[in-house]
């Protein structure tokens, strides 16, 4: 076993296994891998491809450096995928006995693609330019006319076309387009007989002002009038039918005015339309069907059950549940977070093949029965990383707020890390709750989650917390009040009061983990990004308790950032307010306008693209810091989004930077020097 621990050095060899398969009979896995490419400075895509009993290794399918969304044919002879290797992402089909594979003639860039019950034909999502889009040499110089404030996207741009429905016919190459109007419709799926395709969209009035609010529709496969199926809830995502074509199922809030406030829930209609949409499982008060990228997060496992993710005090496991079902049963919990699951197979070969990923562990394949029985793991994304360094695992502990509220967080620390887990069948019982061990007291470093409806550990940042752990660090990952995973009155607690209670939670959570012993109360340091960023603004505007503060992708104005966002309705909802009825609460809780009590050095960090949190947020305060003559630092890393910060999502030598960055940052201010 590898006894260096993680550095920035290491990011470059860590892989991230995402967006599983299984073959129809549950034989074979395919999946997503990325791996980090340091001569081309990206992270690459490429397919893998294995049995799903684990017996023989995996192998590569496609070389990348950009393919993805990988599905297996009804038959299980070929395999279609998107890749985006050579241009926009396009439809690939691809014969799994061996051959070259078949790039699919498109209008625009495809979205997904989803094979036809019979095999025959494929449903594409094609974002289809406008009708009056200029062609040729002028096309990159034509303006953008803007029609709504949903049509900029971080990650994607401002969109030029509506994204529109297409079938592709197998036998004759042929692609028929099902959808048109000024709407963009996604998320298509089959109903089993193959002759309704049920799809996402918003197409009432005023849809280029919103996000999120589409209901779900339905159309038939041949071409026709499409018909709505829900009728203004508040949001609908991932439709899947039953097994018997009586249900679709989707992930969802019910109410618009809950859209920003509820958690989500796994919902099931009358594929007709005929009733009103009702929860699964209705008394679980916690996000099911909760992700933070493409993978689906829920599966038919027969008529009347469902498989999905449920996201708990930090954790996200798998359950199942029947329709009328009170209570869900385990399938797969622990100290793990299974962000996509899919099911194949019939009788006692079902089996459920899931990614996951926790602190110590790359996101990795498994399979697993619907009973939990038979855990395999399949894929080996991590082994290079596994076998350089050893990673650190985190323990659980509860801090009590002022109020009396009991608020979690984990601690990583390289003195007292717990023992690597296997994970297997027996991986139900939560080792990290009972907090064994004493660590010797490194410095306190809180990273503060983004959000803030989210949790904390994000296992997409597990190579961050790992080096500021290696390096000596007592990584404090707190989850104030506004999080998810405790309850939905827990989220909705920091609505309206962002900066006021849940920044008393996470003061809260410093001084358990000092009292405790767990990290040294003379030096301590804060970080965060997005929502964290935002907080971590706030806190060095209210306190001197920290040595030095990093700062990415904050949120510090919210007059700019509303006009700004690519998410206004989120921050109103959040904010109880805008500019304009409540503009000295939006301003108060504005870092930008308690920057004169700063004390604390500061290290500012963003992506040039991202638009979500833009950089001019950060660029306010880095000149008002300076401004005021306090101690600052920026790095601006050209292209990206909000979240290239995750490093299986950015450059590997931003990812390296940025690490790097910060521990000789930290060091610089009384934490850990580095060499």
């Amino acid at each position: 076993m590898a006894e260096h621990l993680m550095g920035p050095e290491h990011f470059e060899l860590f892989g991230w296994a995402h967006d599983v398969e299984l073959s129809p009979d549950a034989r074979r896995l395919v999946w997503s891998e990325i791996s980090m490419d340091v001569a081309e400075d990206r992270p690459v895509m490429g397919l893998m491809i294995a049995p799903s009993d684990g017996s023989e290794a995996p192998r590569l399918f496609t070389n990348g450096p950009t393919d993805f969304s990988p599905r297996f044919s009804p038959d299980g002879r070929s395999l279609a995928y998107l890749s985006a290797s050579d241009g926009p992402p396009a439809l690939m089909i691809a014969p799994l006995d061996g051959g070259a594979p078949t790039k699919v003639a498109g209008p625009g860039p495809v979205g997904s693609a989803e094979w036809s019950p019979a095999g025959t034909s494929l449903v594409l999502v094609v974002e289809v330019r406008d009708e009056t889009a200029v062609e040729g040499p002028a096309a990159a110089n034509a303006p953008t006319v803007v029609r709504g404030v949903s049509q900029r996207r971080d990650g994607e741009g401002w969109h030029r076309g509506r994204r529109h429905l297409f079938v592709y016919d197998v036998a004759t190459t042929q692609l028929r387009r099902l959808t048109r109007g000024d709407y963009d419709h996604h998320s298509p799926c089959w109903s089993p007989d193959g002759k309704t395709i049920a799809f996402l969209a918003d197409r009432q009035a005023g849809h280029d002002h919103r996000l999120g609010c589409e209901d779900l529709w339905r159309i038939p496969a041949s071409g026709g009038r499409p018909q709505r199926i829900t009728r203004g809830i508040g949001s609908a995502g991932l439709p899947s039918y039953s097994p018997d074509g009586r249900l679709i199922a989707f992930s969802g809030v019910e109410r618009r005015a809950d859209l920003y406030d509820c958690d989500t829930r796994l919902l099931v209609v009358d594929a007709t339309g005929s009733e009103s949409p009702r929860r699964l499982v209705p008394g679980l008060d916690r996000p099911v069907t909760f992700r933070l990228g493409p993978s689906r997060t829920y599966a038919w496992l027969g008529p009347d059950e469902i498989a999905f993710n449920v996201v708990d005090a930090g954790t996200i496991s798998l359950w199942r549940a029947r329709i009328s079902d009170a209570r869900p049963r385990p399938i797969v919990t622990g100290d793990l977070q299974a962000t996509g699951l899919t099911v194949a197979g019939r009788g006692r070969a079902q089996r459920i093949a899931y990614e996951a990923a926790w602190v110590d562990t790359p996101s990795e394949v498994f399979t697993v029965s619907p009973t939990g029985a038979s855990l395999v793991k399949v894929s080996r994304a991590g082994e290079r990383l596994a076998s350089a360094v050893r990673l650190l695992g985190a323990t659980r502990h509860t801090a009590t707020a002022p109020d009396g509220l009991s608020v979690e967080y984990f601690l990583m620390s390289a003195a007292s890390a717990p023992a690597r887990r296997s994970r297997d069948a027996a991986s139900s019982q939560r080792s990290a709750r009972s907090g064994r061990g004493r660590p010797a007291p490194g410095p306190l470093y809180m990273d503060v989650h983004g959000g803030p409806s989210l949790y904390n550990p994000i296992s997409q940042l597990f190579p961050y917390y790992q080096a500021l752990a290696g390096a000596g660090y007592s990584v404090v990952l707190p989850n104030p009040r506004g999080g998810i995973g405790y309850g939905e009155s827990f989220r909705q607690l920091s609505i309206g009061d962002w900066g006021g209670a849940d920044y008393a939670d996470l003061m809260a959570c410093c001084d358990d983990a000092v009292a405790r012993g767990l990290a040294d109360g003379r030096r301590q340091f804060v970080g965060g990004y997005s929502y964290g960023g935002f907080m971590t603004s706030w806190i060095v505007g209210q306190t001197d308790r920290f040595d030095a503060a990093i700062i990415g992708a904050p949120v510090v104005d919210h007059v700019s950032l509303f006009g700004t966002t690519d998410i206004p309705w989120f921050l109103a909802a959040s904010l109880r307010g805008d500019p304009w009825s409540e503009p000295d609460e939006v301003r108060y809780r504005s870092p930008l306008t308690h920057l004169p009590n700063v004390t604390t050095p500061v290290l500012l960090h963003v992506n040039e693209g991202d638009l979500r949190c833009p950089h001019g947020q950060a660029d306010e305060l880095y000149a008002g810091l300076v401004w005021l003559k306090k101690k600052v630092e920026y790095v601006r890393y050209p292209g990206g989004s909000h979240l290239a910060f995750f490093p299986m999502a950015g450059m590997p030598s931003q990812s390296r930077d940025r690490a790097a960055r910060f521990l000789e940052f930290l060091g610089r201010h009384g934490g850990k020097r580095v060499s």
